[in-house]
């Protein structure tokens, strides 16, 4: 191959592992099956790549370079090292399968080499996306009243709703990041209707945790997006006003109060034993049952965990023998999961490579919010257990740890 061939092959292997991951990003929020072709165009792409010295050299080297990266794929070790010692092999290589994405899309996105312009480009997809669910969202709620029994069953929102809220904020976060780095009248004025329309479809669909999220993410970006001095007064400022809001919102806006006081009955007649209704109909009562009978199965094995497969062998049993009569479930918290698998040592791998990348990132304020909204899931869901958490969670940390490492270079 002659040196100009070369560069021309490595050129389009470029552009179709930036094609790729935008693909991949783009459709998280509507089809997994669209988002795997992405991350298999992206990941052939630089496998094929891998034939060129000069791009392993590069990669190498960016690697070394950019810490912030290794959390995920040190996090995929976990698994690795749960397999030694787990009982359910199968299910344990279904795990392993599931979360590949923890050591795959940092080095997706470590392979392109691309510039914070470039992953700009991919946020945008991740945005549009989200703004196409969140019309479809406004659609359905004023024409229909109802989203779940409603066509369209794609996108994900109507199957996914407490992931799609995450969504929906960390958009709205998006969209005011780009406004305030627009320049023109016509821009700003689009980009503001655009603003609104997610803000509206976030309310809309109803998930309590997205809101919840977006209601202590905002005033954390506003005050140090928008304003340079005395940040954190403002922010709290800022939080305790976007607080009362929230509570007037609660009390004015008939489709939040439903949602929040469904909570609060549920979590009402878990304390009164189920009384009132069957505990299987109680979304949020059954997420305290989960909690407890996992939180059995972690003290069992307290410091290296039951295994990467055997969540189901180790909390069963007490779902059985319970009084509640449940049917087995994760425990819909994330870090209590993390406990069950990998015991103390693996939460503490975890959180403190999570900290650690925070560190890293440069004080990406835009970083900090989407931690905030994700952290706060996983007190309430297992939000890495499904492959739209995953890739959610994993292609938001690459991103945003690459972005930060590139602006401070």
């Amino acid at each position: 191959m002659t040196e100009p061939e070369h560069f021309r092959l490595q050129k389009i292997l470029r552009i179709i592992s930036f094609w790729g991951l935008l693909f991949f990003v783009t459709f998280i929020p509507i089809s997994k099956a669209i988002s795997t072709i992405g991350e298999l165009l992206c990941g052939g792409s630089l496998l094929i790549s891998f034939f060129f010295k000069d791009f392993r050299t590069a990669f190498v080297q960016r690697l070394t370079k950019n810490k912030a990266l290794w959390f995920l794929p040190v996090y995929y070790g976990l698994y690795l090292l749960g397999m030694t010692y787990t009982k359910d092999f199968n299910q344990g290589l279904h795990e392993l399968n599931m979360n590949h994405y923890l050591l795959v899309i940092p080095l997706l996105v470590i392979g392109l080499n691309p510039s914070s312009k470039e992953i700009q480009y991919i946020l945008y997809g991740f945005v549009a996306a989200n703004l196409f669910s969140g019309i479809i969202t406004i659609y359905l709620r004023v024409y229909t009243a109802v989203l779940f029994d409603s066509e369209p069953y794609m996108p994900s929102p109507f199957i996914m709703r407490p992931r799609a809220s995450l969504n929906y904020a960390l958009s709205v976060l998006l969209l005011l990041n780009f406004l305030k780095e627009a320049k023109g009248i016509l821009p700003k004025l689009l980009l503001t209707l655009l603003t609104i329309v997610m803000f509206l479809s976030l309310i809309m669909l109803e998930g309590r945790i997205g809101q919840v999220a977006f209601v202590i993410a905002f005033p954390l970006f506003i005050a140090y997006r928008f304003l340079n001095k005395y940040r954190f007064l403002w922010f709290s400022l800022f939080l305790v006003l976007g607080i009362g809001g929230a509570t007037i919102a609660y009390f004015k806006v008939g489709n939040i109060q439903r949602r929040f006081s469904e909570a609060f009955n549920e979590f009402k007649d878990y304390k009164e034993g189920f009384k009132s209704e069957n505990a299987e109909n109680s979304s949020v009562g059954r997420r305290f049952v989960y909690f407890e009978n996992n939180w059995k199965a972690f003290l069992e094995h307290p410091i290296f965990g039951s295994g990467t497969g055997d969540f189901r062998l180790a909390a069963e049993p007490y779902f059985t023998s319970d009084t509640y009569q449940i049917q087995y479930n994760k425990p819909h918290n994330e870090f209590l999961e993390c406990l069950v698998k990998f015991g103390i040592l693996g939460l503490f791998i975890f959180l403190g490579g999570w900290i650690s990348n925070l560190f890293l990132a440069k004080k990406d304020v835009l970083y900090y919010c989407f931690t905030i909204i994700i952290f706060l899931s996983m007190f309430i869901e297992s939000t890495l257990d499904t492959q739209s958490g995953i890739t959610f969670f994993t292609a938001m940390v690459s991103l945003f740890s690459y972005k930060s490492e590139l602006s401070a270079q």
